[in-house]
């Protein structure tokens, strides 16, 4: 048993690694993202933890304007760079990074021209935000380029020493400046792991390559509408509930979204880990071996969903109650089903999703099916607010969501089997 375990892990050596130092890297940074989150529910009270989920909600839409997609499409790209042509890895830090900051500063100016009109009262703490929206994808850009050069242990150790820095500031920022802090605390936490990457990070050269900015921006574009329309799509409902001052509720659904965020943070590090064998399989026309991995992985998210909403509809009621005690009102099963539902489907689609699908060049599809939710999202929200109250957004995402994952999935199917039969 022993060697047939030592077999298993010497033939699957690098993706196991890769798992273990991945796993490490995101929970580092998800933790100390989670342990400001932990204070602020702990110290503030509802209604204002409800608003700083909200501000928080719609600063990270913005940064996604920031990065839109380039992070995503760099990790790919360098990583067939890596094998094709190495010189072009050395250029993909500035001009990735040059778009990120064109971006993110017209994204900047927006807010403050248009932020009074539209913001309202939220619009002071959104103008304290304004450094995430430039921190967040640039330290996602070079996440990117960590994971597509496969350098997780060098990953894992910046997001690590940077956060254990940032965590000895951040109690003190958040207990004597409460909402405020708990703003300032996000803008720490990222400039300290942006300028970890800055001093660490050395394989670069200045210098416009306008067949990098066309390749990635071109391919970034599907996934940054993909992926910012799927955080409107998902965030819609914080929107509107904001919109509509049910911040109470707000804070109560956000702790559910933390819990179960954390929860798929090993099928999203299984899915960065493997990415880049998906994409040399796709670059390759390997369509076989793309075909049989899609089955093996769909076989893997029905078992891991089913298990999974069992387990939850008993242990996350528990947790709230132990922990967040102050937001185990009256409401909270009625948002819990729901939400539940919802990751549980999230859990199913994950791997799929991110690894299989996306990492084949079909990003096309999924943006235009990010799209057509988004516009179908909002109205069918509102329609369900006559009958469903504040509950008519979560379960409007509910619903779409598990239509768009059920549709993609046939596609994929039906277009890889057909590549296969060829």
């Amino acid at each position: 048993m022993n060697t047939l375990i030592k077999e298993y892990y010497l033939y699957h050596k690098e993706t196991c690694d890769n798992f273990l130092w991945r796993a490490l890297q995101v929970f580092s940074k998800q933790g100390i993202i989670f342990f400001i989150f932990i204070i602020c529910a702990k110290v503030l009270r509802p209604y204002e933890f409800g608003i700083y989920n909200y501000i928080l909600a719609l600063v990270l839409f913005l940064s996604m304007f920031g990065d839109f997609g380039i992070s995503t499409a760099t990790s790919k790209y360098i990583a067939e760079y890596n094998i094709s042509d190495k010189k072009k890895v050395r250029a993909v830090l500035f001009n990735s990074g040059l778009m990120i900051v064109i971006l993110s500063s017209v994204t900047s100016l927006a807010v403050v021209l248009l932020g009074p009109s539209f913001l309202g009262d939220q619009y002071y703490y959104v103008l304290f935000l304004l450094p995430t929206i430039f921190l967040s994808p640039l330290t996602s850009l070079y996440d990117g380029i960590y994971r597509g050069l496969k350098k997780f242990k060098s990953l894992t150790l910046i997001s690590l020493i940077s956060g254990l820095i940032a965590l000895s500031f951040v109690t003190v920022l958040i207990r004597y400046y409460g909402l405020l802090g708990a703003i300032l605390a996000q803008n720490l936490f990222y400039f300290l792991l942006f300028i970890s990457f800055v001093f660490t990070y050395k394989e670069f050269s200045f210098g416009l390559n306008i067949k990098i900015l066309t390749e990635i921006g071109k391919y970034s574009v599907f996934i940054g509408v993909a992926t910012t329309g799927y955080y409107l799509f998902s965030r819609m409902s914080i929107f509107i509930l904001g919109h509509y001052g049910f911040f109470e509720k707000i804070a109560v659904y956000e702790i559910l979204n933390k819990i179960f965020g954390l929860i798929v943070v090993p099928l999203s590090i299984l899915s960065a880990v493997l990415a880049p064998n998906i994409s040399v399989n796709y670059s390759e026309k390997n369509y076989p071996e793309l075909y049989r991995k899609f089955k093996r992985y769909f076989v893997f998210s029905i078992i891991v969903s089913v298990f999974s909403f069992v387990t939850l509809f008993v242990v996350i009621p528990i947790i709230v109650k132990l922990f967040f005690v102050k937001y185990y009102t009256d409401s909270f099963y009625s948002l819990f089903i729901p939400v539940l539902g919802f990751y549980t489907v999230i859990i199913y689609s994950f791997v799929i999703d991110n690894l299989i699908i996306l990492s084949s060049k079909f990003a096309k599809i999924d943006m235009y099916l990010k799209l057509f939710l988004i516009i179908l999202n909002l109205p069918l929200s509102i329609f369900l607010m006559k009958y469903l109250g504040y509950l008519g957004p979560i379960y409007s995402v509910f619903f779409l969501t598990f239509i768009e994952i059920l549709f993609l999935n046939i596609y994929y199917f039906i277009d890889i089997k057909s590549k296969v039969d060829k």
